[in-house]
């Protein structure tokens, strides 16, 4: 069986656990049936422990205009588990666990990849993938990506299957403005980040996403840089207090999260920095804490419990978590940058009876477990 990274990198100096299993049956979407230790107390010197549970649901796909995805595939472990109908559903096995990596793919959508946490809700959002831009390989192209930016592509500087390629290539930039709620929802990963060795989690504030597919054209065969090959990136400047330089992320697909890549720095409005591979997403970002915080809080619905997902915005950062179900007892468990303001949201709700603000700026940030919120009553 196996454990969630994020316990993994919490529970380094965890003492004592106490077991609990839990059955929790949520009308026609969801099912969830774990038995799993945490920490009841948590004191000073405890840490919250999630350890692998199986799961079994329903979920949905939907684009960032709300439309559903159809015949979406996704995957555990390379294998295809399932794939969404018409109406953007899908159905899940009870084969993969807490901590499991699922990726969400499409040819016309960004390609996700979605770490399974606790009471997770399976419900996702994908961002459009730009239209093709039919290139030479021979000689260098520039193509514009997003409000501003740009890739550079060297000539004569991709392989298919370790062997020069000549002939046309379909190059697919698209960028993923996190400053538009949707689309920060839709990013591919998880926003926390990874030291090299993997130990060390730590949560993310985002200045865009970049993802960059090249395929041979009217085929869906991905074409590789040649070693020693680079394309220049630049990620436009939306917001007056971006940084002058930015830690430049690669999309780990094995882990789900983001491992640093190199530098980008602040040029005539734009980030510049360069990636050494393709068919991959890269994320302009600093990591607001140098390890994951968490926050809990309990969910009490005055109309009964309506069955959807709790998710953390970023307001003083652009980052989110969720959405998840609250436990048996009633809590839910997000991660957030220190020192900030975010924002939760029930049901992707609009209304201002499901969404709560709260500013953790003054909090205090105990050595292990979680800062209680408290409870908040949602008047449904």
């Amino acid at each position: 069986m196996k454990t969630n990274k994020i316990s993994q990198v919490l529970n380094q100096n965890r003492k004592g656990t106490l077991f609990f299993c839990t059955t929790l049956l949520l009308a026609i979407i969801f099912t969830i049936q774990s038995c799993e230790k945490e920490g009841i107390t948590e004191s000073k010197n405890e840490v919250m422990q999630l350890e692998t549970s199986k799961i079994s649901a329903v979920g949905s796909i939907q684009s960032t205009a709300n439309k559903p995805i159809a015949n979406a595939i996704i995957k555990l472990r390379e294998q295809k588990i399932a794939r969404s109908n018409q109406q953007g559903n899908f159905i899940l096995g009870d084969n993969f666990e807490i901590g499991d990596v699922m990726t969400i793919e499409h040819p016309d959508f960004v390609t996700l990849y979605k770490v399974i946490n606790e009471n997770t809700k399976f419900f996702f959002l994908m961002k459009e993938r730009a239209k093709p831009n039919r290139i030479n390989s021979e000689s260098e192209s520039i193509i514009d990506v997003g409000p501003g930016g740009q890739i550079t592509i060297p000539p004569n500087a991709f392989s298919n299957n370790g062997v020069m390629y000549i002939g046309d290539i379909d190059i697919r930039a698209t960028y993923i403005d996190v400053t538009n709620d949707s689309e920060l929802e839709s990013a591919p990963g998880a926003y926390i980040s990874e030291n090299n060795s993997g130990t060390n989690l730590s949560p993310l504030e985002s200045y865009g996403m970049m993802e960059i597919t090249a395929t041979i054209p009217g085929t869906l065969l991905p074409l590789e840089l040649i070693n020693g090959m680079s394309i220049q990136v630049s990620f436009p400047i939306l917001d007056d207090e971006t940084p002058d330089k930015v830690n430049l992320y690669a999309l780990n697909e094995t882990s789900g999260y983001w491992s640093s890549v190199g530098v980008l720095t602040a040029v005539n409005n734009v980030l510049q920095g360069s990636i050494t591979s393709v068919n991959n997403s890269y994320n302009a970002d600093i990591p607001c804490a140098n390890e994951l915080i968490c926050v809990k809080i309990k969910i009490v619905y005055t109309n009964g419990n309506p069955g959807c997902g709790i998710g953390a915005k970023g307001l003083s950062y652009r980052g989110r978590d969720g959405f998840y179900y609250p436990n048996q007892n009633g809590y839910v468990r997000f991660w957030v940058c220190p020192d900030s303001a975010f924002q939760l949201q029930a049901c992707r709700s609009q209304n201002a009876e499901f969404n709560q603000i709260f500013d953790i700026s003054n909090a205090i940030i105990p050595p292990s477990g979680c800062i209680d919120l408290g409870v908040w009553t949602i008047n449904n």
